[in-house]
């Protein structure tokens, strides 16, 4: 059984979550899991610089690189559909050597390719939404790039066979923004690869903790993306209000700056309380997750929420907010604290909470790690997909062509 899988994001090209996610999905669907029905998996996505075009993981799992150069004219949308064809006719290549029986495609940039591949084979399409446009910009799709990327994004929804989300938080916000049936939207949560104790760098969170906590500062972390919905913004509000009765409380964000973010902390009066890290690798991430006392996101839009996943299997205490998947994810005083959304004076509660009461915390924090490893593991989340696909599958195979 073959599937082919399209994202715009897969390692070492992972900007988000998204790319974190399909990395991982494809390495636990293609390396098998003990029990289940194996899958080969071909993943077709952009090139990436110092990927090989064709890389074989193993002998069920293949990385196909496409070098696109879509034309300089036209906005982005009229760029992503000209390396949506470019796509498609890498995909038929190997559909001249490999029979495929799904095609699984991730969000909207590789949509269009998926479609037409969907329509010229009449084999099923599995289309996992991670999010929407219209969920990012709050319902208000004020740009035409906007309004182009909602209007695929319901006819993708529409045409695939089946809809993948990652929270009951999507599957509504999809039912509602797109008019879905409910049996047609699985919920199968993102999961995370869980490392042994052993893999632990005890050195480097030594390094990390000298660096940052030389003093015994009280470090919180936040992992994220520069981008609104993230709640950056709302954090560093809080931090000003922490700052008044935890002045050696510092805050560390990790994820790709900007000078936005600079002049934000700089307009708080908040140099010497935060320090803006950039991109860091995943083994400094963990090892920074070991060190801070406590992990925060106020996200104003969370689909999900994988970074919370990642703190609460490193045994961080977190901080949610109440919005979305992040609600699904951590249970308010029983693995985490969820906070009010948009609103700092709800974050300095928490943060004070934590730091007042740090029995209570570790004991949330040893029950999360619990819950990430019994319910977020990638056996039963792969178990779940492999389900779908068989589903799917046998029905074509029924349906006549």
């Amino acid at each position: 059984m073959s599937i082919l899988m399209l994202s715009w994001e897969y390692a070492p090209n992972i900007i988000g979550g998204l790319g974190k996610h399909v990395t991982e999905l494809t390495e636990a669907m293609g390396g098998g899991c003990q029990g289940q029905e194996q899958f080969d998996v071909h993943v077709l996505t952009p090139a990436a610089d110092g990927a090989p075009a064709r890389e074989d993981r193993n002998d069920r799992l293949h990385i196909h690189r496409v070098d696109l150069h879509p034309p300089e004219e036209g906005d982005f949308f009229d760029r992503n559909v000209a390396s949506n064809a470019q796509l498609a006719h890498a995909a038929r290549e190997l559909a001249s050597e490999i029979d495929f029986e799904l095609i699984h495609v991730h969000d909207w940039l590789p949509a269009t390719a998926s479609l037409e591949l969907m329509h010229d084979w009449r084999i099923p399409l599995v289309a996992t939404v991670h999010a929407t446009e219209h969920g990012r910009y709050m319902g208000h799709l004020h740009t035409e790039l906007s309004r182009k990327i909602h209007d695929l994004e319901s006819r993708l929804c529409r045409e695939a066979w089946r809809v993948i989300v990652c929270s009951y938080f999507m599957r509504d916000s999809l039912m509602r923004t797109f008019g879905l049936d409910r049996d047609v939207v699985d919920v199968i949560p993102n999961g995370i690869s869980i490392h042994p104790p052993q893999a632990r760098d005890q050195a480097r969170e030594q390094q990390l903790r000298q660096l940052y906590a030389q003093h015994g500062e009280f470090l919180l972390l936040f992992v994220g993306r520069p981008t609104h919905e993230k709640g950056l913004h709302v954090l560093l509000d809080a931090m000003v209000l922490i700052a008044e009765t935890q002045p050696d409380a510092r805050l560390l964000v990790v994820g790709r700056d900007s000078r936005k973010q600079i002049m934000a902390v700089q307009q708080r009066g908040l140099a010497d309380k935060v320090d803006l890290l950039g991109y860091v690798d995943d083994v400094t991430r963990n090892c920074l997750l070991k060190v801070a006392n406590a992990a925060v996101f106020p996200s104003l839009y969370e689909p999900f929420g994988i970074v919370a996943l990642e703190a609460m299997a490193a045994g961080c205490p977190v901080v949610v907010s109440d919005v979305g998947g992040l609600s699904e994810v951590v249970e308010h005083e029983v693995t985490g604290l969820t906070v009010y959304p948009n609103d700092p004076h709800s974050i300095c509660w928490a943060v004070e909470h934590i730091r007042s009461k740090p029995d209570q915390a570790r004991v949330r924090a040893h029950r999360a790690t619990r819950v990430v490893r019994d319910q977020f593991n990638w056996d039963r989340i792969t178990r779940r997909a492999r389900y779908t696909y068989r589903t799917l599958i046998d029905y074509s195979s029924r349906v006549p062509a």
